[in-house]
């Protein structure tokens, strides 16, 4: 399962219609943050998946609505290297190795998508082909393409790595980036590119306890010389 965040949509007939596509994947938590009024119209868009609309959570930021998601995934129409600060994949790369655990699916309004700094909150950030001639796409249905790769394949059986882990994980890499001993030329983007690496190689918790102890012991073993 997972929660599907909609950050200030403008059209409630698109709300709607992305609450009837959720009921189509078995998805039931929807969350909005700062949402147009919803009204007769958004009802009459989600046909039988009322309850969806009618239990959706309000939220004033992003950040609150993805709050304790172990895996945060935006998307974006964006696909110049750099320009959103994060690396992003295509739909089917993370569809076919897709982790259990709690996973927040972001997207963004819908006359200028998410903004930079809120795609530097999601963990991976995913990006539909489209024709170069019209590269927009209308939300719900950004939402069902969505919804349609990433679930139609099993997922896998081991646990993702939780919020919680890779925070202290992270923690850790920017104390030994930030280190001056360490030297690090630009600890900042250090950071940014480990988080990266994390977040898509879907890390297991097993496979980051791991990791972090190693980086820890090296570290300290350093740090005693």
């Amino acid at each position: 399962m997972a929660r599907v965040v909609l950050v200030e949509p403008e059209g409630e007939e698109n709300v709607g219609l992305v609450a009837r596509a959720m009921a189509n994947f078995g998805q039931k938590e929807l969350v909005l943050v700062n949402p147009c009024p919803l009204r007769t119209p958004a009802r009459a868009r989600a046909m039988h998946a009322h309850g969806i609309l009618r239990k959706a959570r309000h939220a004033r930021s992003m950040g609150e609505a993805v709050e304790g998601a172990d895996l945060v995934v935006g998307t974006t129409a964006k696909t110049i290297e750099g320009s959103v600060n994060r690396s992003f994949v295509t739909l089917r790369e993370p569809s076919e190795r897709l982790p259990k655990g709690d996973i927040a699916l972001v997207f963004g309004r819908e006359s200028r998508g998410l903004t930079t700094e809120e795609l530097a909150q999601c963990d991976l950030v995913v990006h539909i082909p489209t024709n170069k001639s019209y590269k927009s796409m209308n939300l719900a249905l950004a939402v069902g393409i969505v919804l349609y790769e990433l679930f139609a394949c099993k997922a896998n059986e081991y646990r993702v790595a939780r919020s919680a882990e890779k925070a202290a994980f992270l923690e850790r890499v920017e104390e030994i980036a930030f280190d001056p001993e360490v030297r690090m030329r630009n600890p900042k983007a250090a950071v940014r590119m480990v988080r990266s690496i994390v977040s898509r190689a879907f890390v297991s918790g097993r496979e980051l306890g791991a990791l972090h102890a190693l980086i820890s012991r090296v570290y300290e073993a350093f740090k005693r010389k």
